[in-house]
């Protein structure tokens, strides 16, 4: 025995009609953190599905208004007028 550890297996493919939308990597995360709350107050194994959907619905509006905002917060180029200096 060489001493390391087996690969690990990959993932099994999408189910056919899955849905092929696909979110960012800090979506998920946060997606996550949520479903984990939501979980640990309401620990009831036939609502997990419902509760992760609604998580990653959670997540995706708290990106979307977060995106908003920082957008929001951006500096705003001034319009320079040159003729503001000339002197008659």
């Amino acid at each position: 025995m060489s001493g390391h550890a087996a690969p690990p297996k990959a993932a099994p493919a999408p189910a056919a009609g899955a849905e092929a939308h696909s979110v960012g990597r800090p979506v998920r995360d946060l997606a996550a953190e949520i479903y984990v709350q939501l979980i640990s107050k309401v620990p009831d194994p036939g609502k997990a599905d419902s509760m992760a959907k609604l998580s990653f619905k959670l997540a995706e509006a708290f990106q979307a208004v977060d995106d908003a905002r920082i957008f929001a917060a951006k500096p705003v180029a001034a319009d320079f007028n040159a003729e503001f200096f000339d002197t008659p």
